[in-house]
């Protein structure tokens, strides 16, 4: 792991833990978690997954900073974990389901995932990560930070601006400050 994928952890308070994200959340309310099941394969999340978290972490409200996935439904329900939250059939046990829409509308997720992609590529830039996913190790859209912001951008369009807006009124990034 990156060093600095530890400090930005620490700045915002969230625990980076040895556990594995498919018996559970990528982000279960407490910590972040370092692998994920692929088939039967356990896989290392990469530091820009881990980024990707803790930015998530930094752009969630306070409320949503103990919830699973940050009470986002765009993790929840279509996500690839498959842990105790979900019942054989795949559908979401009972017992979750209240967090299955998510706690925030669509537009708002929308515009916090977008925050959180905008500022893991910042600090990725920033700090010298590098841009590869565990998911995708030889996508070409994952070859620079560059190209994956220029992807990124394109999927977001609108919500991009906004997202970018909020980072700033935030104070996550600031003009001319690295």
């Amino acid at each position: 792991m990156h060093p600095a994928i530890q400090m930005l952890a620490d700045k915002f308070g969230v625990r980076i833990a040895e556990r594995c994200a498919s018996d559970s959340w990528q982000f279960d309310g407490e910590s972040i978690a370092t692998t994920h099941r692929k088939y039967t394969s356990i896989i290392h999340n990469s530091d820009h997954d881990l980024l990707h978290e803790i930015a998530h972490y930094a752009v969630a409200a306070p409320e949503q900073r103990d919830l699973p996935e940050y009470g986002l439904a765009l993790a929840i329900v279509p996500g690839q974990c498959y842990g105790h939250f979900r019942n054989p059939d795949g559908t979401i046990d009972g017992k979750f389901s209240q967090v299955a829409g998510g706690l925030v509308d669509d537009d708002e997720q929308k515009i916090q995932e977008h925050m959180a992609q905008l500022l893991c590529v910042h600090w990725g830039m920033v700090y010298g990560i590098s841009p590869v996913l565990s998911s995708e190790p030889s996508a070409r859209i994952t070859a620079s930070w560059e190209a994956y912001l220029l992807y990124k951008i394109d999927e977001a369009g609108n919500t991009f601006w906004l997202a970018m807006i909020r980072l700033r009124e935030q104070g996550l990034i600031e003009e001319g400050v690295s």
